[in-house]
């Protein structure tokens, strides 16, 4: 009895730290590829999130050619990120890693592999653009 109490004791410690999960909706973590749409045009965009009990952390990637603001290959950090249920919420400073009315606020839904929603400058008055990401395995 006392070996089964030890096993059971271990297996919910390695469940609470969240060990061996895989992206089934439970975890934020690992590359995320989707696209950011604006005035008709769709940027190709590589959201990469790690989730730990401290927070999460990231980076979004700029893989396709955008315009003037900004070019392919750029890396940007994810700051301030936030989930609560299915809700996912951060920014993404442009300038410099500032968070100023350039950078873009993020509010997404995740729904197993796939997050979706929209982002915005956080100038007041700017348009709000789709963003959709599916999880790379």
């Amino acid at each position: 009895m006392k070996h089964l109490i030890v096993l059971i004791f271990t297996v919910a410690i390695v469940w609470a730290s969240g060990c061996g999960r895989s992206n089934d909706g439970d975890s934020l973590t690992g590359k995320w590829r989707g696209n950011i749409k604006e005035k008709g045009k769709s940027t190709l965009v590589e959201l990469q999130l790690l989730e730990k009990n401290t927070g999460i952390e990231g980076s979004l990637t700029i893989l396709t050619e955008t315009g003037e603001d900004v070019e392919k290959g750029m890396v940007f950090p994810v700051v301030q990120a936030q989930r609560s249920g299915n809700a996912l919420k951060f920014i993404v400073p442009i300038s410099e890693g500032k968070v100023d009315d350039d950078a873009l606020a993020v509010d997404l839904v995740v729904e197993g592999k796939k997050l979706e929603g929209h982002g915005h400058e956080m100038r007041e008055g700017s348009e709000r653009l789709p963003i959709t990401f599916t999880w790379q395995e």
